[in-house]
């Protein structure tokens, strides 16, 4: 995973900076780490992540747009693409199904850090792809980009000039957020392990993950302001399972069959695919 634009998913339990001022508190909080929830256990060297949930639900919605899954799924005989591969669970007895997807956390390696102030409401500011700027109407609701009138996609976008880059967490206001954000460039890594999966699922999963050039994933809190841009890569070291050999003795090699990528990202399996080409576009960055 690489940042495009600053990225903030908020740190789990209390925030790590408090102050007061004369209109009341103000928190700080960092970008999610692998940290004690209680903010006097958190160490000064943290371990900066994607919570796995996160990840998980971010690629599951694409997978959900990809697989046209709209229609709730209503019994384990009749569930949507999404809740078969990703799990489901129902009402009554023995009406749950576990997914065939696992995904660890995405740590990062050595990322960088800076602190942001985003004011609110921002109700009135849109971003126009035609001027590439952003534009302030009053009384302008936030637009909202939806597929098929029911999936919403954040647009990727350049951050707002309301927006500020701060050198520390030194709050002037109680109307405004106050957070670490991890930058462009930053880089982190996590596994997903799969299992029973046909072609199809395989394909649309690969592509839901991968996505094509020029394409990118939206991720964590702001996102609508132009953070969490993410772009994904499935690395050369991926691989399938030769289960007949797995536990043979036999080296590593012989039992890890390499996935070839682009032999698995066919758009034909992708459900509403021009709308999602023009929704994921990292064209305005």
């Amino acid at each position: 995973a690489e940042v495009l634009t600053p990225l903030h998913i908020r740190e789990s339990g209390e925030p790590s900076w408090t102050v007061t001022l004369s209109e009341g508190p103000v928190n700080g909080w960092d970008a999610f780490s692998m940290s004690p929830p209680e903010a006097a256990m958190r160490p000064d060297n943290r371990t900066y992540a994607l919570p796995s949930k996160s990840v998980k639900g971010m690629i599951r919605h694409i997978y959900t747009i990809a697989s046209d899954a709209q229609q709730p799924s209503v019994d384990l005989g009749r569930l949507n693409p999404a809740d078969a591969l990703f799990g489901w669970v129902g009402k009554g007895t023995n009406q749950a199904l576990m997914g065939r997807l696992v995904f660890n956390f995405a740590t990062f390696e050595s990322p960088e850090l800076t602190w942001f102030k985003t004011p609110y409401p921002y109700t009135g500011w849109h971003f126009d792809p035609v001027k590439g700027e952003w534009q302030m109407q009053e009384g302008r609701e936030t637009s909202k980009h939806r597929i098929a009138e029911t999936w919403r996609l954040f647009r990727h976008k350049p951050l707002p000039p309301f927006v500020k880059r701060l050198d520390d967490f030194t709050p002037d206001a109680v109307q405004a957020n106050y957070f670490r954000a991890i930058m462009p460039g930053s880089k982190a890594k996590f596994t997903i392990r799969f299992w029973n999966l046909n072609d199809e699922e395989l394909k649309r999963l690969i592509w839901s993950v991968n996505l094509q050039p020029g394409l990118a994933h939206k991720i964590g809190h702001h996102r609508y302001l132009g953070f969490g841009s993410l772009k994904l890569r499935v690395l050369p070291e991926s691989y399938f399972i030769d289960w007949s050999k797995r536990y043979a003795d036999v080296p590593d090699e012989e039992w890890q069959r390499p996935i070839d990528v682009e032999k698995w990202l066919d758009h034909h399996v992708i459900a509403h695919y021009v709308a999602l080409m023009k929704a994921l576009d990292v064209g305005a960055l």
